[in-house]
Formats: C-alpha cells, sequence, structure tokens
C-alpha cells in the first residue's frame, strides 16, 4: 500500500518571526565610502603641491582647516580623499577644489569576552521582525560573583543605569543612515550600546572588588533575548540557536559563557628582595598594593582611586601632542602594620596640596619603607591633583618628591643634617633602600655636604698649653645622592627623591 505523504502548505503565507542570532558586538570600522557630495574648499595663497609629500601636507594642513566645520554637519571626509584632488603641481589664493564627502563603512564583531567598564553593542539578528521591540539583559552564570545567580546585572544604556536593555528592530539604521554607509546593512538587527559596568561610581567599586576576589578577576554572564509580544506566546517567535534546551538564551552552558573582566584596577606586587610587577592596564581607575616577605607571605597594603591628568613636559608646559598619566592621593595609602610588615607617612607638611605621587614611583617608595620599618617619614610633597609642580619647578607628573630627614624622635617634623636629633643611621639605610626600589638610579638624589660629627676628643691647646674638648667631623654625603645647593634651593633640610627607574617594574 503506497504512504501518503502530506505537505503543509503556507497558503496564507504568514512569515515566521525569527531570531536568529543574538551576541556581544565591538563596532569596527572596515573603510570608508564616498557620499557623492563635496566640500568646496578656496586657497587662501599658493602652495606647492608638485611631489606626493608635498601633497599630503598641504592635504593634512587642508583636512584640520575644514574638520571643524564638517563635524558641526556631521560630514566627512580623509586626507587621503583630499590628496585625491590635489592634481596640479602648485595652486595659488584664489583657486579652488571640491573635496569629496564621505562615510565610514563598518561591521560588527562577537565577542567572547570584554572588560568592566567597556562599551559594546548588543546585538540580535532577526528575521521578519522590523521595528518589533526587543528585551535585553546580561545575568549573572554559575555563582554568585556580581549579583546573585541567575539575576540581571546593571549596565548603562544612553547614559542611565538598567538591568533590562530596551530596543527595536531597525533603531540603529534609522539611527545611523546619514553617518554610516552601510546602516542600511543592520535594517533587520536590534542594535544597542552599552556600557558593562553600573553608572554610580559605589556600584563600580563594588563590581570591581567582587571581580578581584575571583581567583582570575573575572565572572561569567549569558545573554537573555526576549522578542516576545507582551502576552508572551511563545509561538510566535523562533529563536533559532539553542543553549542547554533553552530558546532565549545566548552565551549559556560550558564553552559558551561570556567572560567579564576587570581591566581597571591596577594592582603592585611588591617583593621584599627589590622586584616590583604589575598588571597591564591602559585606563587604570583604582590600584591596589600588595608586599610579599621573605617567606612568600602576602600583604594586601591598600587599595585607591587613581586620578587621570595630561602629562607635563616641564613647569608650565605641557607635553605636545597631549599624553596622560594617573596619580594617586598618597594620604589615601600612607600608613600600614600588619605582623612586622609595617610603614607610614606620620606628617605632611605642603601648603601648596603636593599630596599626589606617580603610582610606580609609590611602589617604589612603600617598598623602602617596609624594608626599614619606617613609620615617622615626614613629606612636604610630591605634586598637586594635575600633576603640577606647585612652588617648584621639578615636581612635575607626580615622580619628585620632597622627604625630611629621619630623626631620632621619629615624629615626621623638621629635621637638618645639622641637628643632633638628625639620625643618621637609619637615613643611610633608607637611602639604601630607596635606591634598591628604584629611586635614584637615572639621577641621583638630591642632598647636601655636611659636616657629619664624628667623635669628641681631648686635645692639647698648642697655645694655652690645656687639654680642650674638640669635636671631629667628617664631610659627608649621603649613599645615592648629589650634593645641590644654590642660593634659592637648599637640601640640608629635606631629601629631594626623583630619578625613578621606570624599568624597575615589571608588566605581568
Amino acid at each position: 500500500m503506497a504512504t501518503l505523504t502530506v505537505k503543509p502548505s503556507n497558503t496564507l503565507k504568514i512569515k515566521t518571526q525569527r531570531v536568529k542570532k543574538a551576541y556581544l558586538a565591538k563596532k569596527e570600522i572596515k573603510g570608508t565610502e564616498k557620499t557623492g557630495e563635496t566640500e568646496s574648499y578656496t586657497f587662501k595663497g599658493s602652495n606647492n603641491t608638485s611631489t606626493k609629500a608635498r601633497k599630503e601636507k598641504i592635504a593634512t594642513i587642508i583636512y584640520k582647516n575644514i574638520k571643524g566645520g564638517l563635524q558641526k554637519k556631521q560630514q566627512q571626509t580623509t586626507v587621503a580623499h583630499i590628496v585625491e584632488v590635489l592634481k596640479k603641481d602648485s595652486y595659488t589664493k584664489g583657486d579652488c577644489i571640491d573635496i569629496p564627502l564621505t562615510l565610514p563603512k563598518i561591521e560588527f564583531t562577537k565577542l567572547a569576552n570584554a572588560n568592566l567598564g567597556d562599551e559594546v553593542y548588543m546585538v540580535v539578528e532577526t528575521e521578519n521582525m522590523a521595528n518589533k521591540r526587543i528585551k535585553l539583559s546580561l545575568k549573572q552564570a554559575e555563582k554568585n560573583c556580581l549579583v546573585a545567580k541567575d539575576s540581571s546585572i546593571v549596565l548603562q544604556q544612553d547614559g542611565k543605569k538598567t538591568s533590562v536593555v530596551e530596543t527595536y528592530v531597525s533603531r540603529f539604521t534609522e539611527q545611523n543612515k546619514k553617518n554610516i554607509s552601510n546602516a542600511e546593512d543592520f535594517r533587520n538587527f536590534a542594535i544597542d550600546a552599552v556600557t558593562l559596568s553600573p553608572k554610580d561610581e559605589k556600584d563600580q567599586k563594588k563590581y570591581r572588588e567582587a571581580l578581584n576576589k575571583t581567583t582570575d578577576k573575572k565572572t561569567k554572564l549569558f545573554m537573555v533575548v526576549d522578542a516576545e509580544p507582551e502576552n508572551q506566546n511563545w509561538l510566535e517567535v523562533k529563536y533559532e540557536e539553542i543553549f542547554d534546551n533553552r530558546p532565549n538564551f545566548w552565551y549559556y552552558g560550558d564553552d559558551n559563557w561570556f567572560e567579564l573582566k576587570d581591566n581597571s584596577t591596577l594592582e603592585y606586587n611588591i617583593y621584599s628582595d627589590g622586584k616590583i610587577e604589575k598588571n597591564k592596564i591602559k585606563k587604570p581607575k583604582e590600584v591596589i598594593y600588595n608586599y610579599y616577605d621573605v617567606k612568600g607571605n602576602k600583604y594586601k597594603l591598600g587599595q585607591s582611586k587613581l586620578v587621570e591628568v595630561d602629562k607635563w613636559k616641564k613647569k608650565n608646559v605641557k607635553t605636545n601632542p597631549i599624553e596622560r598619566t594617573f596619580l594617586l592621593d598618597a594620604r589615601n595609602l600612607d600608613k600600614f602594620s600588619s605582623k612586622g610588615v609595617k610603614y607610614g607617612i606620620a606628617k605632611w607638611s605642603t601648603s601648596k596640596k603636593r599630596y599626589y605621587i606617580n603610582p610606580d614611583c609609590f611602589a617604589g617608595l612603600v617598598g623602602a619603607m617596609i624594608e626599614e620599618g619606617i613609620e615617622d617619614l615626614g613629606s612636604t610633597g610630591f605634586s598637586d591633583v594635575n600633576g603640577s609642580p606647585g612652588n617648584s619647578s621639578s615636581h612635575i607628573n607626580g615622580e619628585a618628591g620632597d622627604l625630611r630627614y629621619l630623626s631620632t624622635k621619629k615624629d615626621g617634623g623638621p629635621t637638618y643634617l645639622q641637628h643632633s636629633h638628625f639620625d643618621y643611621e637609619r637615613q643611610v639605610k633608607f637611602n639604601k633602600a630607596l635606591y634598591k626600589f628604584g629611586w635614584g638610579r637615572k639621577k641621583k638624589m638630591l642632598s647636601e655636604n655636611y659636616e657629619r660629627f664624628i667623635e669628641e676628643k681631648e686635645v692639647l691647646n698648642p697655645k694655652t698649653k690645656k687639654k680642650e674638648k674638640v669635636k671631629i667631623t667628617k664631610t659627608t654625603l649621603l649613599p645615592h645622592t648629589q650634593h645641590y645647593k644654590t642660593e634659592r634651593v637648599r637640601h640640608y633640610h629635606h631629601l629631594h627623591i626623583f630619578g625613578f627607574d621606570f624599568s624597575k617594574i615589571k608588566e605581568i
């Protein structure tokens, strides 16, 4: 008997709504395309464009001149496109060229991981879902970390905090038709930018601390896509990729989880043998210092915020082009004591509020203080909050500082090389420790020659023929320093530390 096969026909031509893929992505520019429009430019003087190098130089100047105006009109071009239209060997005042306008061509590349605080795009590829609303969220996988397991983490969308990202298919295309050449390629996509961190600083810190408590400083997340209408009819939308039998979960299950890492906390490991290590972070927001004693025991010295500032070339002159650097408010981490590991800045005396130090340099200072158990250091400062030197000329970028000489009083108070309470023995050891941990290596630290008391002797005065007590002194300069004395600048009352060797710190 023949088998009857019945194939249902879609006589009503119902189009199935599909969610084909969902992922987190970075947006990448993959070239430019001409729009067909041009920007007219008139030369204001004579210009030689007879060689390729001259054309590129003149094109660069023209680009700088028109860039601001184009940005206001949301238009773009490139130096290369300006070079294309410089056909002649020279141009004179009044000559005109028509510069082609361009738009970038983009693509979205799927991510398997990202850093806390990164801006990424939540991308959903669909079919037959034009203008349909979609809700997206990232949830904690496997075990509690940022939030409880299976709970949504807090993100930022359009500058506002949210745990559910609401968008709609075609939104990205409609918003970018005028500034992306291939915006139409994403007509059937729901795409929205999010920042992978809460908006509130306290919550950001909470997330960073949670990640830093994990052994590998990362956690696992999965993505939930809700493309159903409000009546939650699960038959109306077909999800084509299925992970672990869960139709609307992405990045779900072993080998699929999305990994969120902390790439905002700079961490230093300071070792008793003088070695210093740090992790490689481009844009740190916080810093952690750890110390390892001779037995390998770890001590967490503390954690603090960092400030990002423009870098200075010299007093009142910033680098050109502008570079950025990071500073630590040393008051936040100026003392520690636990099981014999101890250090402390007992007194700050700086009217210019020069509390800010480069975090690499601070690691070296802390290592030296712990080496000699210094808890009574006095300081008159490093740099101010924007990295400038205050009333000094050399205290820029937190890379130079003034320390009072150590005293037998151990109070961090004013101490001169000539004072009877100057603790020479401790100071010598401390200077050697500073050198061990990186200071005074590129340039010797600054101090002064002075007459150090050695002993008191009885000697016969040849004139009076009587015995008299005399003080025996020796001209002395502290280790790893140079004598520096001018009419305006003296160093008998403080040690100027600088010349830090940044190559001393190994990135891991």
